[in-house]
């Protein structure tokens, strides 16, 4: 029997849980984050559950097998829905079974209410589906569920169900099962029950959880019991159950990894047998190759390039594979798929090869010889005295080269001869592990970068960067080159991207691009910060295990990382280096050198580890070490830029482009503040593109910047005939015709804008400053009062409405709203700054401005931001 499913309800639960996460992130956080149990237990009080989203009343599960392999497994739930949240992770419940060896009943699915009524879901309205992993290819796997969509469950309810599930053996007598207690919710009374034959010899291992054992005639009952236990919620507990990835209890029949090794050899063995289809392709495949070892790397290379990998964990996707031809004429397979098909090959040219059963991520426990400890198959191929390890699933790997994660790990290889049983995989690499990355570009006078990027990878990084742009389209690789690069601060367009060929695994991985970025500096600037140099090292040195301390750390995997920058900066730009770094130790290096010569920047960053492991003891130095390596230790350089040539400017706003490329540049003008080259280069990509979205948007704003309001007016004109909705034009029209004098106008326009938004505060706010000088009072002290009611509070508001209550006789709520500005009172019309407004012969367009500067005095006097 292969490894069960106790926590499948759990899981689909939390995978609806998952989903409220993103919405409700804090809330997922504390209620659902994972977490270690703590037990209370004896007299203890039961804890308070009050805020779960539901509760485990009852969690039993109950497990019995005979002497066959055959066996049955009982679960039973009791479970107190207490929120909204607990309904979405139980409303629809899913169990799931394997047609090839389970049968699986529900027995019953139901709510109690609080008043005692029984409300019975149906067993019959059961569907049954293939799970979504599963649906390319359904054919795979036998592993099914069953959904029940559960009627009237609602908060204040108890859910009730109870799933039997019979087993046929999969190994003849043979049986293996492993279980751990849910770890994600309150459990009021858990309990594991496992029955076996007494006579029957196991190894069972529960390193963590006591338990019972007591005779019942020829049985032998296991008992485990849990009560009152609640996740804990802190990140700590988050840490320390990442770090426990061993089952509560693991039983196996199986007394040596050599059962295992015969067993799984003889399933997988028949269907591996070369037919007169695999003799000719493979025939084909190693025409004119003469060695043996160039035979393997050819067919290595079809299998992991040319047959689709269909991602199912051994076990799930069966244990015994499809029979190589099958595997060829569908042209896809799963892991023991790929190596079945890989070794029928490898056999009709004569070549001996194994499938190794090994585990992706946790660690095998040698103590309990059990399939369950598995979820891949790759392959072990005997070329003369040795083996080479291959894994076909990872498709563009090199020849020789298994991923990190299986590297150093106990695995079985299957076979019944001498070569058969426990082994270790390789722990080194047969290509250079490493990375080159070149930069090579200039900056303007004006802060524009354009660089040309070479990176070389080979190893575990060249497998992860040909794997990805495998799996991307073409014309996305310049936005993924784009993310790259914006990891060690090389921002802007990536163009130009070229990769060498990706299914050539026996060069290294290699990419060229270029990237622009107009307004990478901002020119003239003083102290700015910079740094093109990508760190060596990332992430953070992961914790000590607690249940194993004296575990050497992973550090790896080894090689050499190198990075050189060469960049040419113009004559505005003075440059400044930090110190030089450097740091050796014995299990690596690290590097970290600048130069300056006639203001060219040449830096260069190399990384060197040599051990992909070290002793528990090494963990303080390799942590100096890893802080050091990633760069949040060091200084960067840094730059001064003055203001740019006056043939500089002149030679930007003649640029010619694209009106994406003028665009571009005129945001880079805008930034340095230079409006006339960004007006110049906005009027040229609106002439070539006058249907651009928000382009005549931004030319107004250059003229705005230019104070030339007429072209102002006119561009902001010109977007609204474009699009009247546009989200700010009209508050930007607005302002401009209130500085030509055209007052209702700018009423009208700002009225508008309103209407588009109507929460927008600084609308409201101007609009009400305008009418306060067109003596429209009333209409004022509703624009500024809507602006008041819209957080964040605004002084500027507050102080106009004072002078405007006090101005219209409402003395007392003057008094109010200025006593909530500066305790005070006082609202005399001798500091009304908005007297200039009030005199017969005011003209409207200073009197704003004089208001305007005194309502900024106001404002810095209250050290806020003006709206």
């Amino acid at each position: 029997m292969n490894r069960s499913h106790p926590g499948s309800l759990l899981d689909h639960a939390f995978t609806i849980l998952a989903m409220f996460k993103r919405v409700f992130a804090l809330l997922s956080l504390i209620l659902f984050s994972a977490s270690l149990w703590a037990q209370s237990q004896g007299n203890a009080s039961p804890p308070d559950l009050s805020q779960e989203a539901f509760v485990l009343e009852r969690w039993n599960e109950s497990v019995r097998f005979e002497n066959d392999g055959s066996g049955l497994r009982e679960t039973t739930a009791v479970i107190r829905i207490q929120s909204q949240a607990g309904v979405q992770a139980f409303g629809q419940l899913v169990f799931g079974y394997s047609t090839a060896n389970e049968d699986l009943n529900v027995d019953y699915v139901r709510v109690r209410r609080p008043d005692g009524q029984i409300a019975n879901t149906p067993v019959s309205s059961a569907q049954d589906f293939a799970p979504d992993v599963l649906r390319e290819a359904p054919m795979y796997s036998d592993f099914r569920q069953k959904h029940i969509s559960v009627v009237d469950l609602q908060p204040g309810v108890t859910l009730e169900y109870h799933v039997v599930t019979r087993v046929k053996a999969l190994a003849a007598g043979e049986f293996w099962y492993e279980y751990s207690f849910p770890t994600y919710a309150a459990l009021t009374d858990g309990t594991l029950q496992i029955n076996l034959p007494k006579s029957r010899e196991i190894k069972l291992k529960s390193p963590d959880r006591k338990y019972d054992t007591h005779d019942d005639g020829d049985r032998t009952i296991f008992e485990w019991t849990v009560r009152n236990f609640v996740p804990k919620r802190s990140k700590r507990a988050e840490e320390e159950d990442l770090d426990n990835d061993e089952p509560d209890v693991q039983i196996s029949s199986f007394t040596d990894w050599q059962q295992i090794s015969t067993w799984y050899a003889k399933l997988q063995s028949e269907r591996a047998v070369p037919d007169e289809s695999i003799k000719a392709r493979a025939a084909e495949l190693t025409r004119g190759a003469t060695s043996a070892d160039e035979k393997a790397r050819r067919l290595y290379d079809f299998v992991a390039q040319n047959i689709r990998y269909v991602s199912l964990s051994f076990g799930i996707g069966r244990y015994q594979p499809h029979a190589a031809s099958e595997v060829l004429q569908n042209g896809y397979g799963d892991c023991k798929d790929k190596h079945t098909l890989l070794q029928a090959l490898l056999s009709a040219e004569g070549i001996k090869s194994y499938p190794v059963l090994v585990h992706s991520d946790r660690k095998l426990d040698a103590d309990v010889p059990s399939p369950a400890q598995f979820d891949h198959v790759i392959t072990a191929v005997k070329l003369g005295e040795n083996l080479v390890w291959l894994d076909s699933t990872a498709e563009v790997a090199p020849y020789g080269l298994i991923m990190y994660g299986l590297r150093n790990k106990q695995a079985v290889v299957a076979s019944s001869d001498s070569a058969g049983g426990l082994r270790r995989t390789p722990s080194e690499v047969p290509v250079q592990n490493g990375t080159k990355l070149n930069i090579n570009g200039k900056v303007s006078e004006l802060g524009a970068l354009d660089t040309n990027v070479e990176l070389t990878a080979n190893g575990d990084a060249g497998f992860r960067l040909r794997a990805t742009f495998r799996q991307v389209p073409q014309a996305n690789w310049p936005r993924a080159l784009e993310i790259v690069s914006r990891v060690w601060g090389l921002l802007g367009d990536v163009s130009d991207v070229h990769i060498d060929a990706l299914e050539n695994t026996t060069k290294p991985f290699r990419v060229t691009y270029h990237i622009h970025k107009a307004d990478y500096f901002k020119a003239p600037s003083s102290a700015v910060n910079f740094q093109l140099l990508p760190p060596s090292s990332v992430g953070r040195v992961p914790k000590a295990s607690k249940k194993h301390p004296g575990e050497p750390l992973d550090v790896g995997p080894a090689g050499e990382n190198t990075s050189h920058v060469h960049i040419e900066f113009p004559a505005n730009f003075s440059i400044h280096i930090p110190a030089d770094v450097s740091i050796m130790r014995d299990f690596g290096e690290y590097s970290t050198t600048y130069k300056v010569s006639k203001n060219i920047l040449d830096a260069d960053r190399k990384m060197v580890l040599k051990v992909n492991e070290l002793p528990a003891m090494r963990r303080a130095d390799y942590s100096s070490f890893h802080n050091v390596t990633t760069s949040s230790l060091e200084e960067t350089p840094w730059c001064s830029i003055s203001r740019p040539s006056a043939a500089s400017l002149a030679s930007a706003g003649e640029m010619k482009g694209t009106p994406a490329e003028l665009r571009e540049a005129a945001d880079a003008a805008f930034k340095r503040q230079d409006f006339p080259t960004a007006a110049a280069l906005l009027q040229r990509a609106s002439d070539q593109d006058p249907t651009s979205k928000d382009g005549w948007e931004q030319l107004g704003q250059a003229y705005s910047s230019l104070n030339q309001h007429d072209k102002a007016v006119r561009a902001f004109q010109t977007q609204l005939e474009r699009e009247p909705y546009h989200a700010h034009a009209n508050a930007e029209l607005a302002a401009e015709l209130t500085q030509l004098g055209r007052y209702d106008e700018a009423v009208a326009a700002y009225r508008k804008q309103i209407e588009i938004a109507p929460a927008e505060k600084s609308s409201h706010k101007r609009l009400g400053l305008l009418l306060i000088q067109l003596k429209r009072d009333q209409d004022a002290k509703s624009e500024l009062e809507t602006a008041a009611s819209i957080p964040p509070a605004d002084p500027e508001i507050k102080t106009a409405l004072a002078q405007l209550y006090s101005r219209t006789g409402d003395s007392k709520k003057a008094e109010l709203m200025m006593a909530s500005l500066t305790g005070g009172s006082s609202t005399t019309l001798a500091n009304d700054f908005f007297a200039p407004a009030l005199r017969e012969d005011a003209n409207p367009a200073e009197a704003a401005h004089d208001a305007e500067k005194n309502l900024n005095a106001i404002a810095d006097q209250f050290d806020v931001w003006r709206v």
